[in-house]
């Protein structure tokens, strides 16, 4: 038998016979206890003190963790496992931190998970370093306080979380406080304001980027220009607004060579606002301008109809006359040119207005 100290001090010979080769540790341990007869049950081939015997050992398929195998342990359900062992009163620091980044995202989303993320959105949101960042998702999924649902990996990747319902429910009841985090600090001490729908940082208004979604505009853009503190929130938003529209009614995207997305982080990265274009309307002009459309053109539809149909009326009704009858109405009607004469139909189609129309139209709308 070879001994473990004589193996690793060089200085003491080892007995070597012919081609033996010496033991790997595990095995050294297996002679170990084989010659104090610490493990019972030899004759079960692969059965060693604390181990479980996934093959010899029946009933391990049902889920339970065999008791016999395992001394000291009760039995317990598998899906016990993945019940979150910790609360929300128990997380600090970054993980504490990045659940609420996540609650705050689900309501901001649909109150059901979270929109899609990126590991950099987080790291500029929370003022985390990568590994910082990475630690306390893995420590929040390690621990079933949260769940990922859907992802896509590669440089454009991103993932969307869920929180636990226990969680969630106990972060909405307790008013849904969210920490302001200020750079530098990621305490559970910092300041805090309420959470909304639309809940956002104290110090930021709520910015819409979604018009620049299509050319890969993300929160983690929108990010780099508010830490520039060149532009006003009101002053970002406008110049998103303006570039979308531009790009969706001025075709400017086919003048642009080096990408669009490039070309107007550029400009506003340098503390300079997207110019408006001479032909823009906010999209609550251009709404209201569409509405008036349609109820002019409405109007104007059913304005044509009723005057065909006032015409289809007229002419049955002076198919009713008399000649006599149309003298006394239409003074300048002369029988040699009969009731179409331009003069002779307007004062009978005024009279008709006047005196029949009203009753008839009544009768065909009623």
């Amino acid at each position: 038998m070879v001994i473990l100290k004589d193996y690793l001090n060089p200085k003491t010979p080892i007995e070597n016979h012919s081609s033996a080769k010496p033991k790997r540790v595990r095995d050294w341990h297996e002679d170990d206890a084989n010659e104090k007869g610490s493990i019972k049950g030899v004759d079960k081939p692969g059965l060693s003190t604390g181990f479980i015997n996934t093959i010899d050992q029946q009933g391990l398929s049902t889920g339970l963790i065999n008791r016999v195998d395992k001394r000291g342990l009760e039995t317990l359900s598998i899906n016990s496992v993945h019940k979150p062992l910790l609360k929300f009163a128990d997380l600090r620091s970054n993980p504490l931190s990045l659940i609420h980044y996540f609650y705050r995202l689900t309501i901001q989303n649909d109150g059901v998970v979270t929109r899609r993320v990126k590991m950099s959105e987080i790291m500029l949101e929370l003022h985390l370093s990568k590994d910082s960042a990475r630690t306390a998702l893995r420590f929040l999924l390690k621990n079933s306080l949260i769940k990922r649902v859907g992802y896509q990996i590669g440089k454009l990747g991103w993932s969307q979380y869920a929180l636990e319902e226990n969680l969630f429910n106990e972060m909405k009841e307790k008013g849904s406080i969210n920490p302001v985090y200020e750079k530098g600090s990621n305490s559970s001490s910092s300041s805090l304001i309420n959470n909304t729908a639309t809940a956002i940082r104290e110090d930021r208004q709520e910015i819409n980027f979604e018009p620049l979604t299509n050319i890969g505009f993300t929160h983690s853009h929108l990010m780099q220009i508010l830490k520039q503190k060149k532009l006003s929130e009101e002053m970002i938003q406008d110049s998103i607004s303006y570039f979308a529209f531009d790009l969706k009614f001025n075709n400017t995207a086919s003048e642009i060579k080096k990408g669009a997305l490039k070309y107007f982080m550029g400009i506003l990265l340098k503390g300079e606002m997207y110019n408006r274009p001479a032909n823009y309307e906010s999209a609550q002009d251009i709404a209201i301008r569409k509405y008036l459309e349609a109820k002019k053109a409405e109007a104007d539809k059913k304005e044509q109809m009723e005057r065909e149909l006032l015409e289809i009326h007229l002419k049955e009704w002076i198919e009713t006359l008399s000649e006599q009858q149309i003298k006394a109405i239409a003074r300048s009607y002369n029988p040699s040119k009969g009731v179409e004469s331009g003069m002779a139909r307007s004062e009978l189609r005024e009279y008709f207005k006047q005196h029949e129309w009203s009753t008839k139209r009544a009768a065909i709308f009623k």
